[in-house]
């Protein structure tokens, strides 16, 4: 409701999947907002992340769709870190392996499909995951620049990233 979605664009998409968004997402999406209209406080809120604010700020000129623009990018995201596990998995044991490597990534760390709920909420941790092993991929496959524009990107979704652009 804070981006004055309409209950029933709202209701029509929780029948599909569940629309509701985590607290870190609702403030991106609110300081995105907030930084079109010159007026950022992030007081309140989640740690920051100028990769996440920057995206939802993006989405800003869309107004009510924006919160399920920002789900669609997310969960896509989502799906290409699987497909990151799968590569890399696959390419150092075979297809076999990439089949595991992404089943353990839907299940861990407790057994439970919270990867999943982390996708269907839009958080930032499954784009954290696609960008540390889309990283490594370009790496391995020789494209060291791109590999390097992926961990900054990673640097600005997580400050422990810093580190490895050195």
């Amino acid at each position: 409701e804070q981006f004055g979605l309409r209950g029933d664009l709202q209701s029509d998409a929780a029948s599909v999947l569940p629309v509701t968004l985590a607290y870190d997402s609702w403030a991106w999406l609110t300081w995105g907002r907030e930084i079109g209209k010159l007026a950022l406080d992030t007081t309140r809120g989640p740690s920051w992340k100028p990769l996440p604010v920057l995206g939802t700020s993006a989405l800003t000129p869309f107004g009510e769709l924006a919160v399920p623009l920002w789900l669609v990018l997310t969960r896509t995201i989502g799906l290409l870190t699987l497909v990151a596990a799968y590569r890399l998995a696959a390419r150092f044991a075979g297809w076999v392996a990439g089949a595991v490597a992404v089943a353990l990534l839907l299940v861990t760390p407790e057994g439970a499909p919270r990867y999943v709920r982390l996708v269907l909420e839009g958080h930032t941790a499954p784009l954290t995951a696609a960008l540390l092993l889309w990283a490594v991929e370009r790496h391995l496959a020789g494209r060291h620049s791109t590999a390097f524009l992926l961990t900054v990107a990673l640097a600005l979704d997580r400050p422990e990233a810093w580190p490895f652009l050195g």
